[in-house]
């Protein structure tokens, strides 16, 4: 039976209020009719994902503010702190999905005129000490004491080397032209020391270094559909992924020789910027956007929990960190260890806060009594709950969403919350209070899903601490839940997190969004390959982290882009 308009006019409205269903055999057209139980028909033939190589269209994407910094760190290493500090650079706010996606670094006007106020400053601030500066960066060797003819002889080399750095790759005969220019109309007037600080100004809002422009070489053989990158763009793709900035001299020396285009190259390369120390950054950035750390900004309210000082908000800050740096250095560096290892990293503050041991030195691991794995974590915990209270409906949503990869529940905008509510408003634990949204016909289609995964984490108040209890009552954490293979019992948190350590729908997930990260968008149907390729590789390798990784940079979406198509 085909749907016609008001059919699905009829889905939309329903929304989460339940499903319409149509009779057995008649979806898409008037059904196969009976089978005979004794002798079914074959099972269908296995529909290949790569049987068509393609990917869609990658959006252009403008440095992040943390990428920004760690380009300007990286140009001007360890002088750059003066140029960071107080920066005009406008901020990346994300509020779903992660910090360094396209769709959370758009530029408006005022973003556009922060830009150039921000490298107006950096060009002041060299003037300001202009030898330290000078020394950083200065390709030539600089005498004790030189003035406008010393620059003057160098500039050029200059451009080119520091202009390498911040695009990323060689400037073309135009640009260093350009670069020259902007030194020799300021030479004139105002003297080399303020030539070449504008020369850097120039740099630090250029096109070129706030975006990562990918042109392409050309079809791939075989492949119309996939345009390759060239060298120089795939050392700015993996260096990104990896430690959140631009490729360093030594990538930038194997793009120009032309070793970045087999498989043994890439990983070779990609192995040795993961011993970075920014390596744990992008780890911890990732994981940070991941579980919505960035809804902890939103603070508690001290007079509902006044356990929640500044002294435990610094340490939770930290606590992600010491949790991934354990999971890398001391556990397999598996996705199992990391959502259900039995131990935690604590400082004294959040050993006095679990009521775990206080471990013999700061940020080493404990068996934290209700806690295990990352998502068990106070920090998460405090992160996906209310200001006030636990909240969870919202953890529950969260789950579904971002851990199983559910489909998003959106709540209608004239959905009556109150009302179903009213009559158990006095119950005193949440699963009580909440109990009519998955009983009546205008709620349950929702909250059936959402609740009983929230309700797990009722153990964690809205601050992160365990509690037996709530208003003198019990809690009831115990539910079911299905990760693809049937509904699993459980009777907490710290179980169910043992029961999505194992699961592959979860390790499914977790790639997928390291996809989306990786990527810097929500995968599309041309995806479907590198999608599945990716999870090919994690499923073999039992989850590793690194091999995840190391994946994704061979995958098509990775690798290449797609042509452009005439209009």
């Amino acid at each position: 039976m085909a749907r016609g308009p008001f059919a699905l006019g009829l889905l939309l409205i329903l929304g989460c209020q339940g499903r319409i269903s149509e009779p057995p055999g008649l979806v898409g057209g008037s059904g196969p009719g009976p089978v005979d139980p004794n002798n079914p028909p074959p099972p269908p033939p296995p529909i290949d994902p790569c049987a068509t190589r393609d990917v869609p269209n990658q959006p252009l994407r403008r440095l992040s503010a943390e990428q920004y910094a760690n380009v300007i760190s990286d140009l001007f290493g360890t002088q750059a702190g003066p140029l960071l500090t107080g920066s005009l650079f406008p901020p990346t706010v994300i509020t779903r999905g992660f910090r360094h996606d396209a769709e959370a670094n758009t530029v408006n006007t005022a973003q556009s005129n922060a830009i150039e106020d921000n490298a107006e400053r950096i060009a002041s601030t060299l003037i300001a000490s202009p030898d330290v500066y000078l020394r950083a960066v200065w390709p030539c060797t600089l005498p004790a004491n030189y003035g406008d003819a010393e620059l003057d002889a160098c500039i050029d080399q200059f451009i080119g080397t520091f202009g390498r750095r911040a695009y990323r790759r060689p400037l073309s005969s135009n640009e260093v032209t350009v670069a020259r220019g902007v030194y020799d109309a300021i030479r004139a007037e105002q003297g080399a020391i303020n030539a070449w600080a504008s020369v850097v100004q120039f740099f630090a809002q250029a096109p070129a270094l706030l975006y990562r422009v990918e042109r392409g070489l050309g079809p791939a053989p075989g492949q119309p559909r996939l345009i390759q990158l060239d060298p120089y763009e795939l050392a700015s793709r993996l260096s990104f992924f990896l430690v959140g900035s631009g490729p360093d001299d030594t990538l930038l020396d194997e793009a120009a020789a032309g070793r970045l285009s087999t498989p043994a190259q890439l990983e070779a390369q990609a192995r040795r910027l993961m011993a970075s120390p920014r390596y744990l950054t992008t780890l911890v950035e990732f994981h940070s956007d991941w579980l919505h750390l960035y809804e902890a900004a939103r603070g508690k309210d001290p007079l509902v929990f006044p356990e929640y000082t500044a002294e435990v908000v610094r340490s939770l800050a930290q606590e992600p960190e010491a949790f991934m740096r354990m999971v890398l250095e001391e556990e397999d560096g598996s996705l199992g260890a990391l959502l259900g290892s039995r131990r935690t990293p604590v400082d004294a503050t959040l050993a006095n806060y679990y009521g775990a041991p206080t471990p013999p030195t700061p940020w080493a691991a404990v068996e934290a009594p209700n806690r295990r794995g990352l998502l068990t974590l106070a920090s998460v915990q405090a992160a996906l709950g209310k200001t006030d209270s636990s909240s969870p409906i919202h953890r529950g949503n969260f789950i579904r969403s971002s851990v199983l990869c559910a489909p998003q529940l959106v709540l209608p905008a004239n959905v009556d919350i109150a009302t179903p509510l009213a009559g158990t408003s006095g119950a005193p634990t949440a699963r009580e209070r909440l109990a009519p949204l998955s009983s009546r016909s205008d709620c349950a289609g929702c909250h059936q899903q959402i609740n009983p995964i929230g309700f797990s984490f009722e153990n964690y108040d809205g601050a992160g601490r365990y509690r037996a209890t709530e208003n003198g009552a019990t809690i009831d954490a115990s539910g079911t839940v299905d990760v693809g293979t049937g509904p699993i019992a459980f009777t907490n948190a710290t179980e169910l997190a043992g029961i999505f350590a194992d699961s592959v729908q979860v390790e499914r997930c977790y790639a997928l969004q390291w996809f989306r990260a990786g990527l810097g968008r929500t995968e599309t149907p041309e995806d479907t390959c590198s999608v599945a390729t990716l999870r090919d590789v994690v499923r073999a390798s039992d989850g590793d982290l690194e091999s995840l990784l190391l994946g994704l940079i061979q995958t098509d979406a990775f690798l290449y882009r797609r042509p452009v198509e005439a209009p």
